[in-house]
């Protein structure tokens, strides 16, 4: 995730809680920025495949089609097309809601 305001924050509740193994608060912290890390990688990794589909779709579109990019109707009318797009929307959209948890 690289180095980050979560990645310090959670760096820094890891060597709190490894000092005060019994403080409750600070545990629970430390799983819900653990959590959150798990949620926003996983988010991430389906964002970029989705990308790389979508690529690899165009590609195609542009060899099949006279060497013309894609449109946005053209996008939408083909089924494989129209899913990444609608999915890296949704994906886009946990994103953020992700990031503005924390």
């Amino acid at each position: 995730m690289g180095h980050t305001k979560e990645v310090v924050q959670f760096d820094m509740l890891r060597s709190r809680l490894k000092s005060n193994q019994g403080n409750s608060f600070l545990y629970v912290k430390y799983m819900a920025l653990n959590e959150l890390a798990s949620t926003q990688a996983k988010v991430l990794k389906k964002h970029n495949s989705l990308k790389i589909e979508l690529k690899d779709w165009e590609n195609l579109y542009f060899t099949e089609n006279n060497f013309k990019s894609p449109t946005v109707s053209d996008v939408m009318q083909s089924s494989k097309g129209s899913q990444n797009s609608e999915d890296n929307k949704i994906h886009k959209s946990t994103a953020q809601r992700v990031d503005n948890r924390t």
